[in-house]
């Protein structure tokens, strides 16, 4: 993961896939690489790959429980408003609002996730 991000920093951004996508094969469950993997599809305007490793990444981590919230990094409120904006990306807004109202369940204070949930709401 960290040759990746290395990569990464050094603005080699398509070695950098290569090695979080390696650090994913070799442990599904790692969650910077998975993360880190979805921002970057992100960046590129790859949302559709960006959508599948998030839901990955929900899928292996957050609904199974296997990640403990790091209150530094990537906690499952981020994760949920990040699962929605890949979703709202690839028009899937039913999902990307209840991705939203999970997150605002976490944390009802959070503003990004209620602005998420007005813009997804105009979509709807």
């Amino acid at each position: 993961y960290r040759i990746g991000l290395l990569y990464y920093l050094s603005d080699c951004k398509d070695m950098a896939l290569q090695w979080w996508k390696r650090a994913v094969e070799i442990d599904p469950t790692y969650r910077d690489p998975l993360m880190d993997l979805v921002r970057l599809y992100m960046e590129k305007g790859l949302h559709g790959m960006a959508y599948r490793y998030v839901l990955k990444a929900l899928d292996d981590c957050v609904n199974m429980n296997i990640w403990v919230d790091n209150l530094y990094y990537w906690t499952s409120n981020m994760i949920y408003k990040l699962a929605s904006k890949c979703a709202y990306n690839v028009r899937k807004y039913e999902e990307a609002l209840r991705y939203a109202t999970t997150a605002l369940n976490i944390d009802p204070d959070d503003k990004d996730a209620m602005e998420l949930i007005d813009l997804i709401s105009k979509h709807k």
